[in-house]
């Protein structure tokens, strides 16, 4: 069988999933209904609102807050989602009642690349991520350690401004400049040498992809992260 049937049996296969989860939460008991939500747009069956998240969600999610005010209330899939667009109510989120949103959500992706959200990025409030905080505020992001990598950022910075200056008249891609900037001061302070030599062959080309393949999965569209029955459903 070639990949083009199972790419069309899976399609089908969770075609008919969708449906008979879609009728049998039709046909379940009378709930109380749910209390009062903030206003919300109209929504699809089953996929909810997930069809307004275009290529730019965020001119999509500016529009809705024109229309319907600074809090929205979005059904994405079966993961029911606020949008906040007013300074004043992201204060109140941020600060009065952080504890109750410090926590990320946690993504199919996060969890594969970070051992079950183990790490200070992902991890849930509490103990262990404050204690994760700890040690890399202590070890990492402390003065003395930062001003002893000075002379790693500075000579890392002139070579970008030379790279740039040797490049007058062409076009630049700024964006994987400072891509590589950024790696290059990162890889010398952990492995002691840079992230891309002048040929960009070997072990600087293997790990930028490796980096980008990760940025890829964490940003991108995971269906198990809207409709965790599916599990690890990602595409």
């Amino acid at each position: 069988m070639d990949n083009f049937a199972l790419q069309l049996l899976f399609t089908i296969l969770l075609s008919l999933t969708t449906v008979v989860i879609y009728v049998l939460r039709r046909r379940l008991p009378y709930r109380s209904p749910p209390a009062a939500l903030p206003p919300s747009p109209p929504r699809i069956p089953i996929i909810g609102h997930l069809h307004l998240l275009t290529d730019m969600p965020h001119h999509s999610l500016a529009q809705l807050a024109r229309e319907l005010g600074p809090i929205i209330h979005l059904q994405l899939g079966q993961v029911p989602t606020l949008v906040i667009s007013s300074a004043h109510l992201a204060q109140l989120i941020l600060k009065a009642h952080d504890h109750a949103f410090a926590s990320r959500p946690q993504l199919l992706a996060a969890q594969y690349l970070s051992f079950g959200c183990s790490d200070v990025t992902f991890s849930p409030n509490g103990p262990y991520w404050r204690q994760a905080r700890k040690i890399c505020v202590t070890e990492l992001l402390s003065p003395k350690r930062v001003n002893s990598f000075q002379l790693v950022r500075n000579e890392e910075t002139t070579r970008l401004i030379s790279a740039v200056s040797t490049r007058t008249g062409s076009l630049t891609d700024l964006s994987q400049l400072f891509f590589n900037l950024a790696n290059d001061v990162l890889c010398r302070v952990a492995f002691g040498k840079r992230f891309m030599n002048d040929s960009r062959e070997g072990e600087g080309r293997d790990l930028a992809g490796i980096l980008t393949e990760t940025q890829s999965l964490l940003a991108g569209f995971c269906l198990g992260d809207f409709f965790p029955e599916w599990g690890g459903s990602t595409r």
